[in-house]
């Protein structure tokens, strides 16, 4: 229940002690919340995978499944209680006064229908407008969105766009109506940062331009603290914080805010693992068990969510019990005095890579261990057929590498680089049109050119829910790659490998549906291990995980590596993760490697390739407000198509810095400086941009 918090006059959305259960949960999904939103007001709901924020978003908009109903609460819409609407009155209402955003595009937009036809049917189901102004709506909407040649794109079915097209399409139909509340779940979480970036200042540029307010759900407290005035901060279906974006970001005042913000930063965390499928206590404070200092009270008593002045509630004793200046104020308080929410920008050299999980701890040096993966020139062409002849793909064109025995690789590009195929070509799923790859078993000896690899290279996917057959159970999934030749073994094996990713060898026995996501990819980590590898590839291994479990994730792939010398391709495109797990990280752009820089030379240079910098300034930054910083502004065109690159650098028709030189010779790698070399003729001339 909401303490002290009158609700205002005159506001668009108001949520009063709205409570959702789902059919056959031990729990609420979502538990007396309340909340309001005026006109042009920008709200982030955020918190982790099962906190409740997507259910709210849900019953916001009316959409819940039918296994989940509306036990106890309000949701109230300009003045009217939904509760008393019509299902007709509330289609009506959906599309026009609140528009949805769903998180995945492709099951957003009908696969049969042209662009043209979606947002037309989208207009038509709420008004009625003369041919000439339906399609200038259609225009209007589409140049909001920042679609560049309106005209070819709207001839295109979905699966003929990019995924950020497709995701402002998806904005596009959502904004065709004018709503007065946009309703965006998850919106950029399965965008690269630069196309993130891109979506994340169409939705507050049209939230500024139209007066519409908008609700953000998201993991990334990031991506809400860029883009919205307002953050709720949910756990367990209920709201622990709500204040000014600026404000909770700079002293939050919850120890669960304080977790998302650090996790956000991929900074070695002490609250441990986090349970949020498990059982909450049966009394007192939910967050009790993971709280790093409790109050007697918290252990009887449920707080509740008090207002603490300066537009600010939250539910917890510590806070409440005996109000400091610091809050009053908005001053960091004891807790965060010290702490910078800064990240590194990579181009101040006396500053740490941004949450280094290894501990400073780099690649071995003894004289002993020595490369254990070496690729060679490897290309991939792929031929396909375009609408007037024949084009060859050049997904990986030409890429060098080598990683050491216990250390990790990163590698990091946006979608269309090149680096999941180079992942694949590593571990043996796909083979090389030229060049080859050599394993060194341990980093003992020159390495070998690789026939099987099943043994001494495994592999784990994005999709923990997709790698895992969901009729076999576990123990039958992970003991796969070891089935020849170890039946005596097997299940000490299993339970083995279980055990060294965290996971209770009970579990062996449950089907996948059973288990946590960050459970799923616990096993899939535990299928790649068991078989003793010498070198695992992760091919956006932790990109589909919210920021705790991300941690989490990263954190048990660092003790792995040590206790067993493992070494690993760890292949992403967020930049954060890559540069806290990684000793050497490797940018590629259209499938070649245009920059790669060792852990020590990072610290020291910063990126110096205009790409790499681009990458890393499209990094969500709280307190931007949601601007795009200034070189993703000037770069903000489509990426090129592999097949129709022309002639010079692959990156000069996004380049500010790019000359005749640049768009008529290619440029090679070249040492910039110890242990870093750059593909650019005007290497290090942008880190003054990063941000």
């Amino acid at each position: 229940m909401l303490r002290q918090m009158a609700p205002e006059t005159g506001d668009l959305l108001t949520v009063s002690d709205l409570t959702v259960s789902y059919a056959g949960a031990h729990a609420p999904a979502v538990r007396d919340v309340s909340f309001q939103i005026r006109d042009g007001e920008r709200v982030g709901v955020v918190g982790e995978s099962g906190s409740g924020k997507t259910t709210l978003a849900l019953a916001v908009s009316d959409l819940l499944p039918r296994a989940a109903a509306i036990r106890r609460g309000s949701v109230t819409l300009q003045g009217t209680d939904c509760s008393t609407l019509t299902p007709r009155a509330l289609r009506g209402i959906r599309g026009s006064v609140i528009g949805r955003v769903p998180q995945d595009p492709l099951a957003g937009l009908n696969p049969v229908l042209t662009v043209r036809t979606q947002l037309r049917d989208a207009i038509r189901a709420h008004r009625s407008l003369p041919k000439g102004a339906e399609r200038q709506e259609i225009v209007d909407v589409l140049q909001a969105v920042a679609i560049p040649d309106i005209d070819a794109k709207l001839r295109l079915y979905p699966h003929e766009l990019s995924g950020g097209m497709r995701q402002r399409v998806l904005i596009a139909m959502a904004l065709v109506n004018h709503p007065a509340l946009l309703v965006a779940d998850e919106p950029t979480t399965a965008l690269d940062a630069t196309i993130q970036a891109q979506i994340l200042s169409i939705i507050r540029r049209a939230s500024l331009d139209r007066n519409m307010a908008l609700v953000l759900v998201s993991h990334n407290i990031n991506v809400v603290a860029s883009v919205c005035d307002r953050i709720i901060v949910m756990y367990r279906g209920e709201i622990v914080e709500d204040a000014p974006s600026d404000t909770i970001y700079r002293t939050p005042l919850h120890p669960y805010t304080k977790v998302l913000i650090e996790a956000s930063k991929s900074q070695p965390l002490d609250h441990g693992e986090i349970d949020i499928d498990g059982d909450a206590p049966s009394a007192g404070c939910q967050y009790r068990p993971l709280c790093p200092h409790p109050m007697p009270q918290c252990d009887r008593e449920h707080p509740l969510l008090d207002d603490i002045g300066s537009g600010r509630s939250v539910r917890c004793f510590a806070v409440t019990a005996v109000p400091t200046r610091a809050h009053e104020e908005g001053r960091p308080s004891s807790a965060t005095q010290g702490t910078s929410t800064t990240e590194w920008a990579g181009s101040t050299s006396d500053r740490p890579p941004h949450g280094d999980l290894r501990g400073g701890q780099g690649r071995p040096t003894s004289a002993q261990l020595g490369p254990v993966l070496v690729a060679e020139g490897l290309v991939k062409l792929y031929k396909s057929r375009g609408r007037s002849k024949r084009q060859v793909l050049r997904a990986v064109d030409g890429v060098s590498l080598e990683c050491w025995s216990g250390g990790t690789i990163g590698i990091v590009g946006e979608s269309g680089c090149g680096k999941t195929t180079l992942g694949r070509i590593i571990s043996g799923l796909i083979e090389p049109t030229s060049g080859k790859v050599s394993i060194a078993p341990g980093g003992q000896g020159a390495p070998d050119p690789l026939g099987p690899r099943r043994g001494t290279v495994q592999m784990v996917f994005q999709d923990p829910s997709e790698s895992l057959d969901p009729h076999i159970r576990i123990a039958e999934s992970i003991k796969e790659p070891i089935l020849k030749g170890h039946e005596s073994s097997l299940p000490n094996r299993v339970n083995a490998a279980l055990s060294a990713v965290g996971l209770d060898p009970k579990l062996g026995g449950q089907l996948p549906h059973q288990l946590s996501g960050g459970q799923q990819q616990r096993a899939c980590i535990a299928r790649a291990i068991i078989a003793k590898p010498s070198v695992v590839v992760l091919d956006e291994a932790v990109s589909s995980l919210d920021a705790i479990l991300r941690n989490e994730i990263l954190r048990l792939l660092i003790q792995l590596q040590r206790e067993s010398n493992l070494s690993y391709v760890f292949i992403s495109h967020d930049m954060t993760a890559v540069l806290a797990v990684s000793d050497r990280v490797v940018v590629m752009y259209l499938g070649r490697i245009v920059e790669s820089v060792g852990r020590e030379a990072l610290k020291r240079d910063g990126f110096v390739h205009p790409y790499s910098v681009l990458l890393e300034s499209a990094q969500p930054r709280p307190g931007s407000a949601g601007d795009l910083p200034e070189l993703l502004v000037r770069t903000n065109v489509e990426l090129p198509a592999l097949a129709v690159r022309g002639a010079g650098c692959r990156f000069s028709n996004r380049c500010p810095l790019a000359d005749d030189r640049c768009r008529t010779e290619e440029p090679e790698l070249s040492q910039y400086s110890s242990d870093h070399v750059a593909a650019c003729y005007h290497a290090g001339e942008l880190r003054q941009h990063a941000s």
